[in-house]
């Protein structure tokens, strides 16, 4: 279906010039504080919502000129350069063009001009060379003003075929308000209950008053109160929907520049490619729409860069020269499934097996004996590419792993099927909507939890004699599979309960790993009003959020890909050790970090972990500290004074005394490239300071020392 872009226009131009004014100010600021990363990433974010939405519509120069001023604060932001007034005026000039563009939309219904001088600019601003800032005046007076809207008359709407236009920001925030009210109703019901007993209570008692007119009040105010929350609940869940409804658009306003940019690719890489789209008049939530977007393009580019072959490749391999890209999207169990899968030649398992050990090489033995699909799931992971898989046209490097995380951000889920030389097929499954969620209410040594149903293949009762030994771990059959069986508490990092001669268990699966998740029950199945955790405890890694149950209690959803791959790192000697009591030597750390706090929150951690932990300022302090004492691991940030990470890596290979301590990288940097040249430099592990917290680095440091222990003996 034809995307209808008129429909859309009058609210993406009120959003375009929201974000112009907000990018003038942000780089205003910047150019007061250079170092200011929540301005830089504010300026960055503005100028990927403004590029995203341009190319859902199609408006193509200023997708341009926005990726452009984009590459221009991503060398701030990589300490390219400082925020000149050269730099401020080409950006302000820059601005000044997206305006000239929502001038000429409102007008003319398009906009086109030649942008090329200031897109060249750009580059040679971002490569560090000379360039000419262009004209700032522009932009500077037109931004003294709103922009001038055309001058016919307006009328009141008359009828219901009548609109009003209101802003995606206000909408998120009627729905957050909402979410509110939906919490306290739940409470107004459990207080209900309460009175409910009460009522109960005194009914028992004769109604502590001879003529029970105590008791009668009590329960007309029962009665009316249970009234009033009905009501309530009803024009509650009625208010939701309809809101929900005014956020909810097609999937052709992402899927719509697909074709072009197909075209582009194949013509670039001389391949012929035969894009075929369906079912993209289907609705989803604007935030599903907008998290997916560049999952859905990285994907689509990857396929017709790595995965389909040249016409003369694909003739020699007895295939039509013209290969098929099918993207198919299509209603699936209360959500939409999106299948993007081409004819081409697969997915190459042996080299992603090279790369995986040569990335994880603690766990060679385990990648060797991985079946193809254990392995495709790798590719997920930070930083994993293969030779063939880095060229210009795969963009800056997002990396499958951030496609993973903007499905899992949106509660939704990717597969891959591949076979070699017949072609891979990527499939995502997402909810219609981030306001409800299905899922089991489950019971684990005294608390209660809900699991996600996406991640939940099937759920079972295991007798304890059916459980096996399999490589020192409790594993169970479940038909021709054998599966790990994980308590949940052990997962939670918690005690286990005792064994059990029976009990439930839920197989869990994420990218094609399958554990066995033990539980005491489960209670129901469910559907529930999903809840986001708050800011402040956002960092948990193991809860993707809270619902209520039938009590109205605040109950923890379980986040299962952070669990799968706990399980994966837990070994029979994490699992004896963790319980078995006991002491041990302490580990000898030294933390590097210019940020004192971040110092001294990493000193907390590793100390209460039984670490002896040395802290210093930077690279030069680092290796002054080596010399001086013996250390088991360091764990470094990577933008410092004097010396940065990147240089300290550099100099702790080179020198044959400490080249094989391990290296944790701590940063800032949530970045493909940064992970990457970190990785190739020699760092062991790579954690962004974003997901940082207690049991990640722990974790890390132990499998570490571990697999250091393991080769040394």
């Amino acid at each position: 279906m034809a995307l209808k872009r008129e429909s859309f226009v009058g609210q993406y131009l009120d959003e375009l010039e929201e974000n112009v004014v907000n990018l003038e100010k942000s780089i205003a600021a910047l150019r007061r504080d250079s170092d200011s990363e929540e301005e830089t990433n504010r300026a960055v974010r503005i100028l990927h919502t403004i590029k995203g939405s341009s190319r859902m519509l199609k408006f193509a120069t200023i997708e341009k000129l926005a990726h452009g001023l984009e590459s221009v604060i991503k060398g701030v932001k990589e300490k390219r350069y400082p925020v000149s007034q050269e730099i401020v005026q080409l950006v302000l000039a820059g601005a000044g063009r997206i305006r000239d563009g929502a001038e000429s939309i409102r007008s003319t219904g398009d906009f086109h001009a030649d942008i090329g001088p200031l897109l060249a600019n750009c580059e040679r601003a971002y490569a560090g060379e000379p360039f000419d800032p262009g004209d700032a005046g522009r932009s500077a007076r037109v931004s003294s003003a709103p922009v001038e809207r055309r001058s016919e008359p307006r009328r009141l709407p008359t009828d219901e075929s009548a609109t009003i236009r209101v802003r995606t920001g206000t909408i998120d925030e009627i729905i957050r308000m909402l979410n509110n009210l939906i919490v306290n109703q739940f409470q107004f019901k459990k207080h209900h209950g309460a009175i409910a007993a009460i009522e109960e209570l005194l009914e028992g008692r004769g109604g502590f008053d001879d003529d029970g007119e105590l008791l009668k009040s009590f329960r007309m105010m029962r009665k009316s109160f249970k009234e009033q929350i009905e009501i309530i609940e009803r024009d509650t869940f009625a208010l939701q929907e309809r809101i929900i409804g005014m956020r909810m658009f097609p999937l052709e306003m992402i899927m719509g520049s697909l074709p072009g940019m197909v075209e582009e690719l194949a013509i670039s890489l001389g391949k012929l490619v035969n894009l075929n789209l369906s079912g993209t008049d289907a609705a989803l939530d604007r935030l599903i729409l907008e998290t997916i977007h560049d999952p859905i393009i990285h994907i689509v580019r990857n396929a017709v860069d790595h995965g389909i072959e040249t016409p003369d490749e694909r003739e020699g391999a007895g295939k039509p020269r013209t290969a098929e890209l099918t993207i198919t999207c299509r209603p699936e169990s209360g959500g939409i499934s999106i299948s993007i899968a081409d004819d081409g030649r697969g997915i190459d398992t042996e080299a992603v097996r090279r790369r995986a050990c040569a990335l994880y090489p603690a766990r060679r033995d385990e990648i060797e004996s991985m079946k193809d699909e254990e392995l495709n799931a790798l590719i997920f992971s930070p930083g994993f590419s293969t030779a063939a898989a880095v060229t210009a046209l795969s963009g800056r490097g997002a990396g499958l792993d951030i496609v993973k995380h903007n499905l899992e951000k949106v509660k939704g889920r990717i597969f891959i099927e591949s076979r070699p030389g017949r072609g891979t097929v990527f499939t995502l499954t997402l909810p219609l909507t981030l306001s409800t969620i299905d899922g089991y209410f489950v019971r684990s040594a005294g608390m209660k939890y809900f699991v996600p149903a996406n991640y939940v293949n099937e759920v079972l009762i295991v007798e304890r004699r059916d459980v096996l030994k399999v490589l020192n771990r409790d594993a169970i059959r479940v038909r021709d599979a054998i599966i790990p069986l994980f308590s949940l508490p052990v997962l939670l990092n918690e005690r286990p309960a005792e064994d059990r001669e029976s009990g439930f268990v839920f197989i869990a699966e994420s990218l094609g790993s399958y554990i066995g998740v033990a539980v005491d029950s489960v209670l129901e199945y469910v559907t529930l009003i999903y809840k986001p955790l708050p800011e402040s405890v956002r960092g948990i890694e193991y809860i993707q959020g809270i619902v209520f149950d039938e009590r109205y209690d605040i109950v923890s959803i379980l986040h299962m890909p952070a669990l799968i791959e706990r399980a994966k790192r837990l070994s029979d000697i994490d699992l004896k050790s963790r319980y078995a009591g006991g002491g041990r030597r302490d580990r000898r750390v030294l933390v590097v970090d210019d940020s004192l706090n971040s110092r001294e929150i990493q000193r907390s951690i590793l100390e209460s972990a039984g670490c002896d932990v040395t802290t210093v300022e930077d690279g030069i302090g680092a290796l002054e500290s080596l010399r001086a004492r013996d250390f088991d691991i360091v764990i470094t940030d990577i933008n410092m004074p004097r010396m940065d990470g990147f240089t300290l890596l550099e100099n702790l290979k080179r020198d044959p005394a400490v080249r094989s301590i391990p290296v944790i990288v701590v940063s800032n940097y949530d970045d493909v490239e940064t992970s990457r040249r970190a990785l190739e430099l020699g760092a062991s592990s790579y954690i962004v300071k974003s997901d940082f917290d207690r049991n990640n680095l722990v974790e890390t440091v132990d499998a570490l020392l571990r697999a250091r222990g393991e080769h040394d003996g």
